[in-house]
Formats: structure tokens, sequence, C-alpha cells
């Protein structure tokens, strides 16, 4: 080894070390969790106490997924912050004909899950050009079909749109485009003969599978059954095969495998599905491996800098991802993992059920109930009387009973009528609301009561007098506290003077857009621009210059604007070039012919005089 890292230096070469795990502890996990959390603060140069602090927001990198696993941990940051840029974000491409994608409708599902993650309500996300409220649920999901199928990008669509339906077990209108059932069936659909899930509908996709599985969890519990390619199947036989299809593939290591190469991501995945369907992934022994369980797979994935790689092989599906070194996608789809893991194993709920937690009462209630099962004998009145304990338990948390399996196999066998209700049906529980954050650490709520500080204050009072697009995420950030803020009639003037400078930062913004209107109507291709654009390429370079420096950086192709400016104006000094040229040669001809002629005429003078002189 120490040859190795002799050979590695002198050569120039990266030392890639795999980090070792063998620690299952809550406190090992902690660390983990809190370890990525900092390696993306260093990796992106952010030095401030917070993840969502100025740096990372003004650059406007997605965090959407580092959102989640942060505000499912319950981990100290500037949630609002992070919270005000969605928002704006959200309205401002709803201002598009677009909105969010035209094809993807997973936009709509990250998205509301990060403003979930962080306490915020993805149906009330602002308004939109007409005045309407902007419900990233009902126009994500259930009405999504009114533009574009919500499987339009594939099974993924379904997969996500399940998952964001279910968060808050959103209620679904009886004028729904979709709905619970419609969805569960596509995603069934969509199931292999050898339990895995596909996204092209040919080939098993080991990550689509855990996704599947995800998003099937709280439906497991459910006796309800769908016609899937002429049979009748229920949610809890697909899950079943997936599950089996997962632990047929894993590897002796603990890893996963998907498309030829071992990726973090593939562990991480399955991590989050099996938490989700209650099972232990440390311990059940499907998932146990020559001693190795799933996390000691994820955990191969992790780097001495407390980062995740994506992979130790080259992979062609993933080329920008180096073999060994930490990256940003593995190492957020690693900590909510990690999170859905420490959440599995302190009783809370799952990664994405972000409704408030269950009381204590109702946690051992289920845990009773659970014991119960586990010693159960086939004792027709003993299984009669768990099964109406099972329905004492709210229809939407019955999903949390891990064992019910077992008890519905039993009634079978001894043929009691199983009168549960469908799930799907029953899930309609809330319109709207903010997702709970949890300190998961120290297992208590996490409230955003907001109180807009002196701190805030001298950050507004720091803002220059006129306003560039550069300073947006601070107007954005500031607003948006001092409107959700307890004392915010404390500020009056401060609050009237951040709306006016917001709306002197959208005006800038109307303007930088309408210019790039201009530049691609009227220039693209740059190529082909000649001396007849002079004036559209005047007035487009006129508008910039009313710009700040930093805005005349935000339009698009402004570089290529000034090189098309430059390009016309050599032209023209060529063309002025070529007419002087041309009118000093006209005028040497002329003076040529002029001298042509006077000594033409002046040979024919003399010759007229020789005559004369021949007559004498």
């Amino acid at each position: 080894m120490l040859l190795l890292t002799v050979v590695m230096i002198w050569t120039g070469l990266p030392i890639t070390v795999q980090a070792e795990h063998r620690d299952d502890s809550l406190s090992g996990l902690q660390e983990v969790m809190e370890g990525v959390i900092q390696w993306k603060k260093d990796d992106t140069g952010e030095t401030g106490p917070n993840l969502f602090g100025q740096h990372l927001l003004s650059d406007s990198q997605n965090l959407d997924w580092y959102a989640v696993g942060i505000g499912r941990m319950g981990h100290a940051d500037d949630y609002s912050a992070y919270l005000s840029i969605l928002k704006n974000t959200v309205v401002q491409k709803y201002a598009t004909p677009k909105k969010m994608d035209l094809q993807k409708a997973t936009e709509w599902h990250r998205t509301a899950l990060a403003v979930l993650s962080l306490g915020g309500d993805p149906t009330h996300m602002g308004t939109d050009p007409h005045g309407e409220n902007i419900n990233l649920i009902a126009d994500g999901v259930y009405y999504r079909g009114k533009t574009e199928s919500l499987g339009s990008q594939g099974i993924n669509g379904y997969i996500w749109g399940l998952i964001a339906l279910d968060a808050m077990r959103y209620s679904v209108p009886e004028d729904a485009i979709d709905t619970r059932d419609s969805i569960l069936v596509k995603i069934l659909e969509n199931q292999l003969p050898n339990g895995a899930f596909s996204l092209d509908g040919e080939d098993p996709d080991l990550d689509v599978t855990a996704m599947a599985l995800t998003a099937l969890a709280p439906y497991y519990n459910s006796e309800q059954e769908y016609v899937i390619h002429g049979e009748y199947k229920s949610v809890r036989d697909s899950a079943d095969q997936a599950v089996a299809y997962l632990s047929e593939t894993q590897e002796t290591d603990g890893t996963f495998t998907a498309w030829g190469v071992g990726s973090c991501e593939s562990s991480a995945q399955v991590m989050v599905a099996l938490c989700s369907l209650g099972i232990d992934p440390v311990n059940d022994p499907r998932f146990v491996k020559d001693g190795n369980h799933v996390l000691d797979g994820l955990m191969r994935y992790r780097t001495s800098d407390g980062g995740f790689t994506h992979s130790y092989e080259a992979d062609q599906e993933n080329p920008s991802a180096s073999p060994g070194q930490s990256n940003s996608m593995a190492s957020e789809q690693a900590l909510c993992a990690l999170v859905s893991l420490y959440r599995f194993q302190t009783g809370l709920r799952s990664l994405y059920d972000f409704r408030p937690e269950m009381s204590q009462e109702q946690k051992e209630q289920i845990t009773d109930l659970e014991k119960q099962i586990d010693g159960i004998e086939e004792d027709t009145e003993d299984v009669q009387a768990l099964f109406n304990r099972y329905l004492s338990i709210p229809v939407t948390e019955r999903c949390y009973v891990r064992n019910y399996k077992k008890l519905a196999d039993i009634m079978e066998a001894l043929q009691i009528p199983n009168t549960s209700e469908f799930l799907a049906a029953s899930m309609n529980e809330n319109i709207s609301g903010n997702g709970a954050v949890t300190d998961v650490i120290h297992q208590a709520s996490v409230t955003q009561n907001l109180i807009f500080q002196e701190d805030d204050w001298k950050a507004y009072q720091e803002l220059p007098e006129t306003m560039t697009t550069e300073y947006e995420t601070q107007v954005i950030r500031l607003l948006d506290k001092l409107q959700s803020s307890k004392n915010k009639d404390e500020y009056p003037d401060v609050l009237s003077g951040l709306e006016k400078k917001k709306a002197e930062i959208q005006e800038i913004q109307k303007k930088i857009e309408s210019i790039n209107t201009q530049i691609l109507d009227s220039l693209y291709p740059f190529e082909h621009i000649g001396f007849g654009d002079k004036g559209t390429v005047d007035s487009i370079l006129d508008q910039i210059d009313q710009l700040s420096e930093y805005d005349k950086n935000q339009v698009l192709g402004y570089q290529d604007v000034l090189r098309a400016k430059a390009q016309i104006d050599t032209q023209i000094r060529s063309l002025v070039l070529a007419v002087c040229a041309g009118a000093a040669a006209i005028a040497m001809a002329s003076v040529f012919w002029a001298c042509f002629r006077k000594r033409r005429k002046e040979q024919k003078k003399a010759f007229s005089m020789d005559d004369d002189d021949n007559d004498w």
C-alpha cells in the first residue's frame, strides 16, 4: 500500500480511499449524514454555517434533493431562504408557456417534495400571471393530464407522481384526470415476469424497481386487486415479487449492480424502498449476503472526504462521474437513504411521508399489535380479535403495521373475511398543509417561528440603492422572511422598500428577456449576420448599454452581439476603404484621361503648325 501511494504521488494520479464501515449505531449514521452535508459545503465553497447560504443560492444550483435530505433529517439550516428561492423560481416558470417543464412531470414532483421537506406547502406557491393559485400537486399529478400525460416521460412520471400525491395523503377531486387507482395500474403494468420494473417496458431496471417499491409501499397492506395484463393482482403481490428480485440481485458485498455497473445510487434507492416497506435493510436475512447488509453496501461508496462516489468503475451512462471521486448526485441520494434508515430505526415516518409524526400512544398501539401478530396462533377467535385491533388503527396509518401480511395470510387460511378498506380510496386526508419538519437526532418538531432580526435589517441596509439582478437572491430571501415573520409590523418601511427593490429587479429581468427574444428572433445564427443587420445590432446594444455590468452578462449571447457589432464595423470599414479606393482610382483615371487629351490636343496643334510651315 505504501509503495502504491508513493507511485501515485510521484505520477500525480489521484488517491482514492474507500471508507471502511461497520458502525451501525445511530451516532454512526449521524456522523455520516453530517459528513455529507459538510462535503457539499466544502465542494461548493460555501463557508457560512448553512448549506443554503448566499454563495450557493446566488449560484442558482439545484439543491432540491439536499433539501429533502436536510429537511427530513431536521438539520439546522436556512430553510426559509431556500423556500423563498423555490417559490420565486416556480412563479417565474409559471410565467412561461412550458411552466415547470413541457414533458417532465417529475419537475413538479421533485420541487413539491423539496418544499414539503423544508416545512412549506406545495399547494400554495404564489400566483400565476392570471392571478390563479399555483398548486404543484394539482398541476403536476391529478390534473397533469389536462396539458400532458403524467406518463409522457415513462413510468417515472407515475412513480414520483404517486409519491408526491401521498406525501401528505392529498385528496383527489372527482374530476381528476389521474387517480391513485389509475396511477397504480400504470405502475403495475410496467412490472416484468421476473419481478423487476422496467423503464422501457423490456429491460429490468434495478433503480426503477426500487423507486416503484417506494411508491407502492403505502398500499402494501391493501386487499384491493387490479386487472393487470388480464390477471388480478394486488400491490402486495407485485411488491413481494420486486423485493425478491432485489434480494436475488444483491452482491455478496451488500451492493447492487444496475446495467453492469455497481453504483451508490442503486444501493441508496434500495435502502429507501426497504425502509418505506418496513423491511430492515440491516437485519433482514433476505438482504444480508456473506455477512454484508445494504448499509455496508452503501457505505462502500463513501470516500475519505465525507462524500459518496457514484461508482469505482467508469460508467458510460454517467460519464461526468469520475470513478472513486465524490459526486454530488451520489452524495445527495446517499444522504436521503441514510436519513430514511435513521427514521426507520427510530420509529419515525418514512422518508416521503411529510405528515406530523404519530403520537407516542399511536406508535405504541401499532408496536403492541405487531408483537401480538408475531406471536399469533391459528385460533379463529384470537385472529379475529387481532384483526379488529388492526381495524381500530386509522386507515392512513395502517401501512405502518409492518407484519400485517402474516395476519392477512392466517385470516385467509382460516377463511376469516377480510373487511379492511381499500387504501387507495381512503388516502384523501389533506387538501393542503405544510410539511412537518422533525429533528430526528433529538426527536423534536422543528417549527419555523420566523423573526426579522437585527442582522436581517443590516442586510437590507447594505443593499445598493440601484438594483441589479445580482441581488435577487438577497431581496427575495429578506422579503419572504419579513412577510412570514411574527414581527413584520415593526418594519413597514423595510417591507415597502424590499417590495420596490423586487419590482425593480423584475423589471430588469423583463428587459433582459426582451433583449434575449430580439437576439434569438433577429440575429441567430450569428454566422449569417451582415451589413443589413446593423440597425438591429445597434438597437440591441443600446438597450444592453442601459444595464449594469452584471446584468449585461445575463443577456443571452451578449459576447456574440459584441462580435457581430465588430464584424459589421469591419465590413463597413472595408466598404468605405473600397469606395475610397474606387474613388481614387476613378480620380486618377480622370486625371490620366485629361492629361492624355491635353497631350493629344497639343500634338494635333503642333502637327497643324508643321503643315503650315510646309506650305511656305
